[in-house]
């Protein structure tokens, strides 16, 4: 089977706009994961043990 041989090399400018855009995906989906729990805590929805 054939190895790769050529890499691209971001350059520095890339690699900055990478991080940027990986840490706005993070920030959002910490958001997006903490508005789902509050509105699941909010309505009640979460079953304790003695509900059945």
């Amino acid at each position: 089977m054939h190895e790769p041989k050529d890499f691209y090399q971001p350059t520095e400018a890339e690699l900055q706009a990478r991080k940027k855009r990986n840490n706005a995906i993070a920030l959002l989906l910490l958001v997006f994961i903490a508005f789902v729990v509050f509105a699941v805590l909010s309505r009640g929805v979460v079953m304790t043990p003695g509900d059945r």
